[in-house]
């Protein structure tokens, strides 16, 4: 009795673990299933986060009379400043997981300077944390800032 169990368990597990053609049991895929899983597979990398930097030592808070933050979420960190004698012009931006902040100068007059906050990331597909980072990011200005009112838009 004992050879009959013994050989219906080797005959068991030989037929367990015969892997076939598949690659199966970490074994090396086939050129044809490396390039088959090559051409599925999506970029999901994330922008290059660059270094989080600080507001320039020399920076001068900008009045919150002088801001206009309308376009902003309700949650969105609010704080301008200048620096670089009122050529450059600085914010807070937000930015989470996957994304990156950067400004961008939308449109300079003489009454009125528009900064777009804007955040780019790998796409909706992408797994990303839910965290938010807060980055200073600035914008030259032709002709220093003096008493115009600083728009901020969030795109």
């Amino acid at each position: 009795m004992n050879a009959v169990s013994a050989g219906v368990l080797l005959l068991a597990v030989s037929a367990c673990a015969d892997t076939g053609d598949d690659v199966g049991y970490g074994g090396t895929p086939s050129a044809e299933q490396a390039e088959t899983t090559e051409s599925n597979s999506r970029d999901m990398s994330s922008p290059e986060i660059p270094p989080i930097e600080e507001a320039p030592a020399d920076a001068a808070p900008v009045a919150t009379e002088r801001v206009d933050s309308s376009a902003l979420p309700d949650d969105y960190p609010v704080e301008v400043w200048t620096s670089e004698d009122g050529t450059v012009v600085g914010a807070n931006g937000q930015e989470g997981g996957c994304t990156v902040v950067s400004a961008e100068l939308a449109e300079e007059t003489a009454e009125s300077v528009t900064i777009a906050l804007v955040e780019t990331g790998p796409g909706e597909e992408a797994v990303c944390t839910m965290d938010i980072r807060i980055r200073p990011v600035s914008v030259e200005l032709a002709e220093p800032i003096g008493e115009r009112t600083v728009i901020l838009e969030a795109s």
